[in-house]
């Protein structure tokens, strides 16, 4: 396989067949392939963190989504771009970007279509 642009999000060209097969086909043929070893290694917990990137997407893409669910909601951009440092910042330090950052839920709210994404009017999340 070689590498294309775009992340996850982007192809892989398999230099077999030449064609550009996508960031999710090739890690399930990937863990497919891998299966008896990841068992026998005891590493499930990191390999469905793989699946869970892929389903979640990247941190690049929460924030991304977080600042133009701000934007939507009219906060200036220097205010939005703090907004996302500091979900940054408390992501980064909790060491996980899905079960434990406190704008979590407005990330997912977002990506469902929520104006609000459960944020107050300084851009931090309500509650």
């Amino acid at each position: 396989m070689a590498a294309q642009r775009y992340g996850i999000d982007g192809t892989l060209i398999d230099e077999s067949s030449r064609k550009a097969v996508s960031c999710d086909a090739v890690l399930e043929e990937l863990l497919f392939d891998l299966k008896d070893d990841i068992d026998a290694l005891g590493v499930q917990a990191e390999i469905q963190h793989l699946i869970t990137i892929g389903a979640r997407g990247t941190s690049a893409h929460q924030q991304l989504s977080l600042y133009r669910a701000l934007r939507r909601q009219r906060l200036p951009p220097k205010k939005s771009m703090r907004v996302v440092s500091k979900w940054l910042l408390a992501s980064t330090e909790a060491g996980d970007f899905a079960a434990s950052d406190p704008y979590g839920a407005s990330v997912a709210n977002m990506a469902n279509g929520s104006r609000s994404a459960g944020l107050d009017a300084s851009g931090l999340p309500l509650g």
